[in-house]
This record gives structure tokens, C-alpha cells and sequence, in this order.
């Protein structure tokens, strides 16, 4: 479980600064002090994140180990 809200936590720090930049790429002005590589790297960690918090719950699940009850006490 720490490693999903180890994982949890970079999704929000991470979504922080890909919603910006996008609101900046939309209107078409450019605020960031941030290169667009950087932005596409931070997009890639985000998304790889995601992609590790839904494997791990399907391993608990499959295990068993994580109840209805003990998701409900968290």
C-alpha cells in the first residue's frame, strides 16, 4: 500500500504542472519556465504512475489481501 500512495503522490504533484501547461498551450501563451521536453517527460512519469498503481491493485486483488472492510478503514 505505500507503494500506491508513494505512486499517489507523484500523480498529483505531477498533474499540477501538466494542467497548467496545458491551460497555457490552449490559450496559446506561454508562461512556463519550463521546456517542452520537460513537460512531456513529467506527462510520461505521470502516466507511468497510473499505470503501476493499477498493477499493484491488481496483484492485491488477486491476492486477496485487500478486503472491502480495509479499504473502508483507510
Amino acid at each position: 500500500m505505500v507503494h500506491i500512495l508513494y505512486l499517489g503522490a507523484v500523480i498529483l504533484l505531477h498533474r499540477q504542472l501538466l494542467v497548467a501547461a496545458d491551460a497555457d498551450r490552449q490559450a496559446g501563451q506561454w508562461t512556463r519556465a519550463i521546456d517542452e521536453r520537460d513537460i512531456e517527460r513529467y506527462q510520461v512519469g505521470c502516466e507511468m504512475a497510473a499505470q503501476q498503481v493499477t498493477r499493484v491493485l491488481s496483484i492485491v486483488k488477486l491476492d486477496g489481501y485487500c478486503t472491502l472492510w480495509y479499504w473502508l478503514v483507510t
